[in-house]
């Protein structure tokens, strides 16, 4: 988008947030979030409830400004990802792959390496050197067990899988909304979630 597009678009916004009704208490703003006292009469009610068919309207007349100066963009942007994501994707796999097998690597080598030390730690204990053999397990943990490489940074990703979802807590399990929704909308009792209603105004 080109800057004097740019310009245009944000005269429009000012525009049209002077549409929000004055029964919002504040004029639009960026910052501002108008905050409503509760209702305590009928013709406050009936004030607020022509105002949200107002700003129903307002809100599509506003999303369809919107999508017209974006989508055009969003049409540019799709073919350029068209082009650039299956290169993205090739060189991720490429990585992926080199860092599976290096991590391989990496485990199969300080396997060996934890089994040589404490082959070395188990004969200093025989000839009574217990201090050595804990300074020779102590230094099989720190050590690298792959040569360092010029211009080849690492660093420690940590990792998890799953392996029964059942013994995990429930704070760390994620509730899938749009499959709850469906079922709610199908009249499925789902424990621990209760239905209820809310009015809404159009």
């Amino acid at each position: 988008m080109k800057s004097n597009e740019v310009v245009e678009a944000r005269r429009e916004v000012v525009e049209l947030g002077k549409r929000v009704p004055d029964a919002l208490c504040v004029p639009w703003s960026r910052a501002v979030t108008p905050k409503l006292k509760p209702i305590e009469s009928d013709s406050q009610y009936t004030v607020l409830a022509r105002s949200i068919v107002h700003l129903r309207h307002l809100y599509k007349e506003v999303k369809a400004r919107l999508d017209a100066r974006v989508k055009p963009l969003q049409e540019v942007v799709k073919l350029v990802r068209e082009d650039y994501n299956p290169l993205l994707k090739n060189v991720e796999s490429h990585i992926d792959e080199r860092t599976q097998l290096c991590d391989t690597w990496d485990k199969t080598q300080r396997v060996a390496l934890v089994k040589v030390v404490e082959k070395l730690a188990k004969q200093a204990e025989r000839k009574g050197a217990p201090e050595l053999a804990a300074d020779l397990r102590a230094h099989a943990e720190r050590a690298p067990a792959t040569p360092a490489v010029d211009g080849v940074q690492e660093r420690v990703q940590l990792t998890y899988d799953v392996v029964d979802f059942a013994k995990v807590p429930d704070e760390y399990k994620q509730l899938d909304k749009s499959k709850t929704w469906k079922a709610i909308q199908a009249g499925v009792s789902i424990p621990g979630i209760i239905v209820g209603e809310r009015k809404i105004v159009y």
